[in-house]
């Protein structure tokens, strides 16, 4: 399932950021039935670009039918969408905002789940899912790389929720609460933070912050608006600080934000690599499982 989705999603946001909205919308509708698991995931992608084609009662449609399923979005989500900018003042579209705030507000989170595969004795990588990202993505571009450079793998999974399946660490305190406590058992051992988007951002921030982790690895940091950035360089503890390398693309509309965090992190002399690799949006890397791969073993050997 993992490798599938992960193979879906690179290809559909290609797809996606050349315009090839037909394209993309024919491949999600040919690869469902093997992602029927997450059938909210792609209930969403087939709305949103059926809204992008201009075929705005046929996303209506999907939204709907996904609703009366048990499906639920973040109001501010589903308001904040530019795919949907079309929609937003539709009656259809209000009630479906409206039933989505009833069930979000009734959402209690349940215990929070934790994702952990072998490793050889490196050590342990924690890997930070992004926004509303499942976590079976997260584990898909993560356990390989990690697994092949000897470390052990953990993947939380936020109890917080911008969607049904859309897990998210918006409340940072929260956030680093859960994520202190699930990875108390291991806090003697060597260890590693890194995350996409929102995931990387809440990475730099507890690296940063505990003064546990050796290495902090932010694929695409969410860093886009000011309390983004004021977050990440408030975090700054006492306590040694890790490296940190950031991978980016100079598609990526986080790019202003992510120079301004690391020239802000050198100046106060803490260890920040960026790499902006020309023609990625905000994504992660084509070549992310071998670069991750080549960084870990190098930070394993570097230990001896």
């Amino acid at each position: 399932m993992a490798e599938d989705l992960v193979g879906v999603q690179r290809e559909l946001f290609a797809r996606y950021e050349t315009g090839d909205y037909r394209g993309a919308l024919a491949l999600v509708e040919d690869r469902a039935a093997r992602l029927d698991l997450l059938w909210t995931r792609v209930a969403w992608w087939r709305a949103c670009l059926l809204a992008k084609l201009g075929r705005i009662d046929q996303a209506l449609d999907v939204l709907e039918a996904a609703l009366d399923a048990g499906a639920w979005w973040s109001p501010s989500t589903l308001r904040r969408e530019p795919d949907f900018s079309a929609l937003v003042d539709h009656p259809r579209f209000l009630r479906l905002v409206e039933e989505c705030s009833r069930r979000r507000d009734a959402y209690r989170p349940s215990l929070p789940g934790l994702y952990v595969s072998p490793g050889d004795g490196a050590g342990v990588v924690v890997a930070l899912h992004g926004r509303a990202e499942i976590v079976e993505a997260t584990v898909g571009y993560w356990e390989p790389p990690v697994r092949r450079a000897g470390w052990e793998l953990m993947v939380p999974e936020s109890t917080q929720r911008d969607s049904v399946d859309g897990p998210c660490w918006d409340d940072p305190i929260a956030a680093r609460r859960q994520i202190e406590a699930q990875l108390a058992p291991i806090r003697h051992r060597r260890r590693v933070i890194g995350g996409y988007s929102q995931g990387g951002r809440r990475a730099i921030q507890l690296g940063l912050a505990s003064g546990r982790f050796e290495l902090v690895v932010a694929v695409s940091p969410a860093l886009i608006r000011p309390d983004d950035i004021a977050e990440v360089l408030g975090s700054v503890g006492d306590g040694p600080q890790p490296r940190i390398v950031v991978w980016t693309g100079d598609g990526d509309p986080a790019l202003p934000g992510q120079e301004v965090v690391v020239e802000a992190l050198r100046s106060e002399g803490i260890d920040v690599e960026l790499e902006v690799l020309p023609g990625v949006g905000h994504y992660y890397p084509p070549d992310f499982g071998s670069r991750l791969t080549r960084l870990l073993e190098r930070s394993g050997r570097s230990s001896h």
